[in-house]
């Protein structure tokens, strides 16, 4: 910890997050401390060690940090350290963090967003702000899907004309700063065959961008994030891989740059259902909608099953209204899960 630089830290928030990574070996805080002698209390207090640097004359600021520096150093090749977290926003040790990564270790930032240089945020595998609040759903647990959830149409026509005419899907849809942030990592995060995953999308972002957090927009899981970017970037979960395939809907082809990159094909994973049977649901949760502003999520979750000849929907391969969704296209156009509801794109 550069001391001098983020002194307004929360140590606790440092551990924590340091404890996302691992056992924390070593924990060293780097500063002149006739000049902070309060602050030591605290951070023995937090098991962190203090490493005085005199600061007099013109290179005070140099001296704390090529201390700092060579400690660094002398870790990086003396000890069994997998991760280093350099609590700091000074980009004077960006050359640091990647001389780290050169040594085939990991390098965490921790600063201020304020304060902190491109070049230090870019030098780090992952960079953390710890002055930045994040989004208001951050923190809201993941909520299962049950039937009693509650769905909203995306289409605001009235029910007498949803039967005869078609969406136009592409309108009033723009690519917006987290459309972007998906785009530029998903060719780089393509398998051999084209198919895009959650897992080393997620990767690719945070290789391109350190500080990505899907948090800071106010998702709690990287799921959600990705989900919210519906109707231009389709997810369905694949249970073969434990995990989701993204790939961006052919509709809206013309809004993506270098689109000749891009997955584009809806990826063979899960269970799809036939567009004459997605189109039968579609029309019958319309019907049951009628002038409502919202459909109970028992009685979609009803149509589907009757569809299969079953009792409920658990009992089919979909198991629930989100796994239905997953499975069509076309009704994941006009509905989306927000939580326990659907809620319309437009």
């Amino acid at each position: 910890m550069d001391y001098e630089n983020a002194r307004d830290v929360n140590l606790q928030r440092v551990l924590t997050e340091a404890a996302a990574f691992g056992r924390v070996i070593v924990r060293r805080a780097y500063a002149d401390w006739t000049r902070y002698a309060k602050a030591q209390g605290a951070l023995r207090e937090a098991g962190f060690e203090e490493l005085h640097q005199f600061t007099t004359g013109s290179g005070t600021k140099n001296a704390t940090d090529i201390h700092l520096t060579v400690d660094a150093m002398d870790l990086l090749y003396t000890r069994p350290i997998d991760v280093f977290m350099l609590v700091t926003a000074d980009s004077d040790f960006a050359k640091l963090a990647r001389r780290i990564r050169e040594g085939g270790k990991k390098v965490i930032g921790l600063g201020a967003k304020r304060r902190v240089g491109r070049a230090l945020v870019q030098s780090c595998d992952q960079f953390i702000y710890y002055d930045q609040t994040p989004g208001p759903n951050a923190a809201l647990p993941e909520t299962a899907y049950a039937e009693e959830a509650r769905l909203v149409p995306l289409r605001s026509e009235p029910a007498a004309q949803k039967h005869g005419t078609e969406r136009a899907a592409t309108k009033g849809e723009k690519l917006s700063e987290r459309h972007h942030v998906v785009l530029e990592a998903m060719p780089a995060a393509a398998d051999d065959e084209g198919r895009v995953y959650g897992g080393p999308l997620h990767e690719s972002i945070r290789r391109i961008r350190p500080d990505f957090s899907y948090r800071d927009f106010g998702y709690s899981s990287f799921l959600k994030f990705i989900e919210s970017l519906a109707p231009i970037i389709r997810t369905r979960r694949d249970p073969d891989a434990s995990d989701f395939a993204v790939w961006v809907d052919p509709e809206f082809e013309r809004l993506v740059p270098h689109i000749e990159n891009m997955p584009t094909e809806e990826p063979d994973v899960g269970v799809a259902l036939d567009p004459a049977v997605q189109n039968h649901i579609d029309k019958q949760w319309a019907d049951l909608l009628g002038n409502r502003k919202r459909l109970a999520g028992s009685r979609a979750a009803q149509v589907v099953a009757d569809e299969y000849g079953v009792e409920r929907l658990s009992d089919t391969p979909l198991k629930d209204l989100q796994g239905v969704l997953d499975a069509a296209p076309m009704l994941a156009r006009r509905w989306k899960r927000e939580r326990a509801s659907l809620v319309p794109l437009d």
